[in-house]
């Protein structure tokens, strides 16, 4: 019975250590389409299921507008029912973050936000 017992405590250790795994290299993966994406600019690295960046546009708006730009859409699409994206301010910036917990959360499905982020702040611009 204890051998039983210590076999199935182990079983779902590894599994939830194997659903770490996963958020962890979802998070570190959309951290690098970020990173290729001249819009967007990551803020601080990725070291576990949270990702943080900010849309920058063409690099023209000052600090104060993007910071407002940031905020605005983020609020819009989150007022709007579309996605629930976190704030914060990292060196004084606002920053948008993506905490990946969801384990059905894919990549295509947070490059897909970013894709609406984009399309936002663009569309209300």
């Amino acid at each position: 019975m204890l051998y039983a017992a210590v076999i199935a405590v182990a079983i779902v250790a590894l599994a939830a250590t194997t659903a770490i795994a996963v958020l962890v290299d979802t998070a570190a993966t959309v951290a690098a389409s970020i990173d290729a994406r001249r819009e967007f600019e990551l803020l601080a690295p990725t070291t576990t299921v949270m990702v943080v960046f900010r849309w920058v546009g063409d690099g023209t708006l000052t600090d104060a507008e993007l910071d407002r730009a940031n905020t605005d859409v983020q609020r819009r699409l989150f007022d709007e029912g579309r996605a629930v994206i976190g704030r914060t301010t990292i060196g004084g910036r606002v920053a948008l973050k993506f905490t990946v917990v969801n384990p059905d959360l894919t990549v295509d499905d947070l490059v897909a936000l970013l894709d609406a982020i984009a399309d936002e702040v663009v569309r209300e611009g």
